[in-house]
C-alpha cells in the first residue's frame, strides 16, 4: 500500500503547485499513473491502509480503487490539471528472467504461444503512456467521470466503463472519505500538512 498508494499521493501532492504553475503558464499540467485503471473493485473502507485484511490481491484492488477515487477528488480541487490513471495491461517483459529454469521455460513457452494475445509489448506501452502524459489533444477525450479533468485508460489508452464497485463509490462519495484518510495518513507521517 506505501509504493501503490500513498507514496504515489504523496509524490503528486508535492508536486500539484509545479504542475499549476505549468499550467498557467500554457502548458500540459498532467499527473498520469499506471496501476490497473479498469479493475476497481470492493474495498475494505474500515480498513484502508489494510492494517487488518492484507493480501497481494487485496492490496492491489484497494490501491486501484483508491488511486480512481482519490484522483476524482484531486481533478475536483486542481480543475487545471488533469489526472490519469491507466492500466497498461500484461506487458511482454523478461520479468521472470532469474526465477529458475521451469518458470523460465513456462515463460517462454507461453510467450512464444499466447503473448501475441494477451500481451501488449513494450514499446507499444510506452508510447501509449508518453501519449497519454503529453498529447496537447487530450482535452477532446471523454471521461468515464463526472469530473472532466479525471481520465481511466485501458491498456489500448480507451477509456474505461464504470464498474458496479466504482459506480457504487462515486455515488456515495467516497472519494472524500479516501482523501480525508489520506491526508491523515500524511500527517500523521510527516506532520506537516
Amino acid at each position: 500500500m506505501a509504493i501503490m498508494f500513498y507514496s504515489r499521493m504523496r509524490f503528486i501532492v508535492n508536486l500539484l503547485p509545479l504542475l499549476s504553475a505549468a499550467s498557467s503558464a500554457g502548458q500540459p499540467s498532467r499527473v498520469h499513473s499506471a496501476l490497473s485503471a479498469g479493475k476497481e473493485g470492493e474495498i475494505f473502507l474500515d480498513d484502508l491502509p489494510l492494517k487488518n485484511h492484507y493480501s497481494l490481491k487485496n492490496c492491489a484492488t484497494q490501491a486501484t480503487t483508491m488511486t480512481t477515487l482519490a484522483f476524482d477528488q484531486l481533478a475536483s480541487s486542481n480543475p487545471d490539471i488533469n489526472f490519469i490513471h491507466t492500466s497498461p495491461g500484461i506487458v511482454r517483459t523478461n520479468i521472470t528472467q532469474g526465477f529458475g529454469p521451469a518458470i523460465n521455460f513456462i515463460s517462454k513457452t507461453f510467450l512464444a504461444l499466447l503473448a501475441p494475445l494477451l500481451t501488449v509489448p513494450v514499446q507499444e506501452s510506452g508510447e501509449r503512456h508518453l501519449y497519454a502524459a503529453l498529447s496537447k489533444d487530450y482535452s477532446k477525450v471523454t471521461s468515464d467521470s463526472s469530473i472532466k479533468q479525471m481520465y481511466r485508460l485501458d491498456s489500448k489508452s480507451e477509456i474505461c466503463g464504470e464498474n458496479d464497485a466504482l459506480r457504487k463509490y462515486r455515488q456515495q462519495k467516497t472519494g472524500v472519505e479516501i482523501w480525508e484518510h489520506t491526508l491523515h495518513v500524511f500527517d500523521d507521517v510527516c506532520g506537516d500538512l
